[in-house]
């Protein structure tokens, strides 16, 4: 039966008289997406219809064994669980809730769908069968679309990992294939395997963490960030992408919900980029933008040591090739990094793409001399040429606004002497813009500058791009279907485009990607004092877990159900 275009509104029924709601069939076929339950709660008789699976009322036991202890008859119910048939005499069940506490799971099976032991505090035992989801035009419909994570234990989790490299100020120092990175790693692993998944590790250490699906022959839908943090970073960056990529799992797990595909947890490597250069080195390796040799001996900015070597030391060069991993689609939820959803008092943001970026090596070469003797005129001083570079950097971005941001963030001075004449410097330059165009502008203006103080003040300068990372849109589908998601969830939202460089940037290139912002308060990150709120990362959570599973059971590849 098609639907009709007059689809009404969700509404829950609960009627003590079941024969004569049993005998009004036809007013029962309504256009709504959640189920009506009906009832007394107290017979062994419940049923429930829904339209948007096209069933009728019908007469089925799905409750055994119920006792109610201290219960009278006037007294309300503490369970709802509705079940249904459809046309072809198949049984669902599309809720089951507990009003008075909360109810465990533990699954069976029976012919036509899962049977399921819902055991209430209350005292009260029942067996239903659990929901086999359908599609109507790629749309999931059954009772999942408002499932929600549990946002306490979303917290808990980003606390617990947080312990692992805590900082005084309250922050988190992580850095890539640290030792500490290797504690985490083990710590996520162990989660994922307690969740029932099974965990491969690639040569880069990317881990992938697989929760099966009904078809093991689909791509899995993908959905995670990374574990590794600034030298004085915080909770959330990229830890909270991979922990609510865990609680969608363990959310599933709850209700003993199975998906069409699979869905695959994974924890990129090196993503930050703060001590092993350039930034998201695991997921870049993965979708061929590094070469895996050239990737893996990267040098630590300071010590010179190989990633390679260091990935080898705390145990996760793993034995998976790099990269040729099917990929449905990838979703990666973050903290923005920035102030605009904060501002605008808003939950989630719909991330429609990211900047592009220009990272530069720029190194100063003059002379050592005396700091006493050797006169102003005669000085080729590689800290004041450097100085008016940087200052130069600051005004090109200025000169582009809003929408640009220029950065130097590092600077060594040689031989930073008190009582000597700097003979070389070497900085860093982040330039960053949504528009490709605007990015090459910068970039001559750029060289610009540094030969012209050059030139003034005496000096050599070399100027060096180290990493050109192109404006990244991402898929119009997947980015559709997260805007549907928080409207779905009803958290207010809007589109925005990411400041920051993500792994999702990368996958972007070899699978259809989106991600999910929330706010950080104060738009604070790269900070010791970064924080969220409990009640944005449990949203960003709940848009994220309702995107994957609509994703993971769509009919076809790429379509979000």
């Amino acid at each position: 039966m098609p639907r009709s275009p007059d689809a009404e509104p969700w509404e829950r029924t609960v009627v003590a008289d079941w024969e004569r709601f049993a005998n009004t069939r036809s007013a029962c076929r309504r256009n709504i997406t959640q189920p009506i339950v009906v009832g007394n709660g107290y017979s062994r008789q419940t049923a429930a219809v829904s339209a948007s699976h096209q069933v009728v009322i019908d007469r089925y036991s799905c409750i055994d064994d119920i006792s109610s202890q201290n219960q009278t008859d006037k007294e309300p119910p503490t369970y709802q669980i509705c079940a249904v048939r459809d046309f072809n005499g198949r049984h669902w069940v599309h809720g089951v809730r507990s009003v008075n506490s909360s109810a465990y799971i533990k699954r069976g099976s029976t012919e036509g769908g899962a049977l399921s032991r819902i055991s209430l505090p209350a005292g009260m035992i029942g067996w239903v069968l659990m929901p086999r989801p359908r599609q109507r035009n790629g749309q999931r419909e059954d009772g999942m679309r408002n499932l929600q994570v549990n946002g306490k234990r979303l917290w808990a989790s980003l606390m617990e990992l947080a312990q692992i490299g805590a900082t005084e100020k309250g922050g988190v120092c992580r850095l890539a294939a640290s030792d500490l990175d290797g504690q985490a790693r083990r710590l996520f692993i162990l989660w994922c395997e307690e969740a029932g998944c099974t965990v491969q590790v690639d040569r880069i250490g990317n881990i992938f963490a697989r929760r099966p699906g009904r078809d093991p022959s689909l791509a899995p839908v993908m959905t995670g960030s990374h574990l590794d943090t600034q030298p004085t970073g915080g909770k959330f960056d990229g830890a909270y992408g991979v922990m609510a990529a865990l609680e969608v799992v363990r959310t599933l797990n709850d209700v003993g919900y199975e998906t069409q595909a699979p869905i695959e947890i994974v924890a990129w490597t090196n993503e930050e980029g703060s001590r092993f250069s350039p930034a998201m080195v695991g997921s870049g390796a993965f979708a061929g933008v590094f070469d895996l040799s050239e990737a893996l001996a990267r040098p630590d900015n300071v010590t010179g040591v190989a990633l390679g070597a260091e990935l080898e030391r705390i145990g996760f060069a793993g034995p998976e090739p790099v990269g040729g991993r099917p990929v449905k689609a990838y979703f990666e939820a973050h903290i923005e990094q920035g102030p605009i959803l904060e501002a605008e008092g808003l939950p989630i943001g719909v991330v429609t793409g990211a900047q592009g970026q220009r990272w530069y090596d720029i190194n100063t070469t003059g002379q050592e001399a005396h700091a006493g003797p050797t006169p102003m005129p005669r000085r080729r001083d590689a800290l004041v040429g450097a100085a008016r570079m940087i200052d130069a950097v600051n005004r090109i971005g200025h000169a582009h606004a809003p929408f640009a941001c220029a950065t130097v963030g590092f600077v060594q001075v040689s031989p930073n002497s008190r009582n000597t004449i700097p003979g070389q410097v070497f900085f860093t330059v982040d330039f960053r813009h949504p528009e490709d165009a605007v990015l090459t502008q910068m970039d001559r203006e750029l060289r610009q500058a540094c030969e012209g103080a050059a030139a003034a003040t005496g000096l050599e300068v070399e100027v060096k791009e180290l990493w050109y990372f192109p404006p990244t849109p991402f898929d119009a589908t997947l980015v559709a279907a997260v805007r549907g998601a928080a409207a779905a969830q009803g958290n207010p939202h809007q589109d925005i485009i990411s400041g920051a460089g993500h792994d999702a940037c990368y996958i972007a290139r070899v699978a259809p990607t989106a991600m999910i912002f929330v706010p950080c308060v104060g738009g604070i990150s790269h900070n010791e004092i970064e924080d969220a709120k409990p009640e944005d990362l449990t949203a960003g959570g709940n848009v994220l877990l309702n995107v994957v599973l609509d994703c993971a059971n769509a009919a076809a590849p790429g379509e979000p159900g």
